[in-house]
Formats: structure tokens, C-alpha cells, sequence
């Protein structure tokens, strides 16, 4: 018995060893990938980005509300304001006279708007951009779907499904003169 005991404390010792070497590698890979890029270190965000995105925006239909954004799990609600500055940073206000709530850099790569938050990096499709309407995709299952006491199983799972299928679209027009 002490025998399978010792068996199974070494094969966990091992599971462990690999999982935390495993997770080390992908550090590594990402950081590697992602070092020296300018255009995605908030530290080197120098790059002044020319865009029709450039400017204050007011989220003003979403096809799930409250909606998140994927760098910050609170919940947004439509009237949520995104600023896109020259500089690559992007700040998110409640409204447009609360104070900004959270602030990373980004960048846009074709149709794709690249998130960047400390260590970790996100992309939201952008399915129209002109100079007046923005309209963005978001592939992430808001986190309060499984939280919320006023969601049933169903509901949960039905929302899920759809939102698998089309993902969170967020359809935003610019504020004239910065709000």
C-alpha cells in the first residue's frame, strides 16, 4: 500500500514538474514573440497611429448588454465611451463625464484592432470603420453569464450558443469634437 502511495506521489510530482515547465515554455514563446515590438510595449508606444478610430466613440447598440470588454471583466452597458488616442492608448469611461477605468495600448493590423494589457494581448475583429461608425466583434462569452442568479441553465446555454456563433458586436459612433 505505502508502495502505491509513493507511485502516486511521484507521478503527481512529475504532472506537476511538466505542467509548470509547460507553462514556462509558453511564457517564453509569447514574450519572445511580442519583445522588441514597438507597436505592442505600452513603454515604447511612441508610434503615432493616423486612423479614422482615432477619437472618442460612444457604444450606442450591443447584441448583449451588459456587454465586457475582454482586458477588464466589468460589466459596460450601451453609452460606454472607448477613446483611441494618436499615441496607441485606449481608455474606457463608464459616460462621458466619468473618470476612465481602464487604459491599455492598441494597435490596428488590417481588420483587426490588437489589445495589449501588461503581458497579455487580445484582437477584436473589425467589421466596419469609417469615419463616423465603428462596429467591432468581440469573441469572448461575457464571464457573468455564469455568475448571474437571474440566468437559468437554458438561457445560459442558449446565449452561449449564439454568441459561439456571432460573437459580442458592439456598433459605436464617434463623438463629434472629442465629446
Amino acid at each position: 500500500m505505502k508502495k502505491t502511495k509513493d507511485i502516486l506521489i511521484i507521478i503527481f510530482a512529475f504532472l506537476v514538474v511538466f505542467a509548470i515547465g509547460f507553462v514556462l515554455i509558453g511564457i517564453y514563446v509569447i514574450q519572445d514573440k511580442y519583445d522588441g515590438n514597438p507597436e505592442l510595449t505600452e513603454q515604447n508606444s511612441t508610434k503615432k497611429i493616423e486612423s479614422p478610430i482615432v477619437g472618442k466613440w460612444k457604444v450606442i447598440k450591443s447584441n448583449v448588454e451588459p456587454f465586457q470588454i475582454i482586458s477588464n471583466g466589468k460589466k459596460l452597458y450601451l453609452n460606454t465611451i472607448f477613446e483611441f488616442k494618436e499615441n496607441g492608448k485606449h481608455r474606457v469611461y463608464e459616460t462621458i463625464k466619468s473618470e476612465f477605468f481602464s487604459s491599455v495600448t492598441y494597435r490596428i493590423d488590417g481588420q483587426k484592432l490588437i489589445m495589449v494589457d501588461l503581458d497579455m494581448v487580445f484582437d477584436y475583429g473589425i467589421e466596419n470603420l469609417t469615419s463616423d461608425s465603428l462596429k467591432l466583434k468581440i469573441r469572448k462569452i461575457p464571464t457573468y453569464f455564469w455568475t448571474d442568479e437571474n440566468l437559468s441553465d437554458q438561457k445560459v446555454k442558449d446565449k452561449v450558443s449564439e454568441l459561439q456563433k456571432s460573437g459580442v458586436i458592439l456598433e459605436l459612433i464617434k463623438i463629434k469634437n472629442g465629446g
